[in-house]
């Protein structure tokens, strides 16, 4: 049984810029993206280019820490993505014999990556004690990731409810997550 492997093309623009300032015991940043990316395959999307599943028309990441003098580091983190491409069916084709149906339904797409999911943003904070024992040096962090809770989508289904219509459900992974961590390094 051989492989079928497919070889098209791919483009890829964009631009990026970041800023940071220290201050003191300050430190901020902000970074954004802007592109597109989109592909190109003969034997796919009957040969039209589509977005590429790694499009990520808007990116930006915002985040700041502050480092005492007595061992603590706090920062926050602020993540945002535009919502990745995906393909969803938009048709469905059941087979019939005479006025029977032989029980096949299949689903198929008019274009690949047709859709896009909600955009993924979420906030992490964490905060850090750093102090020397002897000839170790302990730290103990604490913090969480996704603060305010956001159900960011990891995928989008279709179902059917009780009036028998085809519903889309999202499935999130990871709501507000606690970390908390010791570490040790003998020096």
């Amino acid at each position: 049984m051989g492989r079928q492997v497919q070889t098209g093309s791919g483009r890829t623009t964009g631009i990026e810029l970041s800023i940071r300032a220290d201050r003191a015991n300050w430190q901020y940043w902000v970074s954004y993206h802007q592109g597109k990316s989109t592909m190109t395959f003969a034997g796919l999307n009957e040969g039209k280019t589509f977005v590429s599943r790694y499009d990520k028309p808007q990116q930006i990441n915002a985040g700041v820490l502050y480092k005492s003098n007595k061992g603590w580091r706090i920062g926050a983190n602020w993540t945002y993505t535009s919502g990745q491409p995906f393909t969803l069916a938009d048709e469905k084709v059941t087979f019939y014999s005479g006025l029977d149906t032989l029980g096949i339904t299949l689903v198929q797409t008019g274009k690949k990556n047709n859709y896009r999911m909600p955009a993924f943003h979420q906030l992490t904070v964490n905060a850090s004690y750093e102090i020397k024992l002897k000839d170790i040096l302990c730290t103990f962090s604490f913090g969480a990731y996704n603060v305010y809770n956001r159900l960011n989508p990891y995928f989008i289904y279709a179902t059917r409810n009780d009036a028998s219509n085809t519903v889309f459900k999202k499935v999130s992974l990871f709501p507000i997550l606690p970390q908390l961590g010791v570490r040790f390094v003998w020096k």
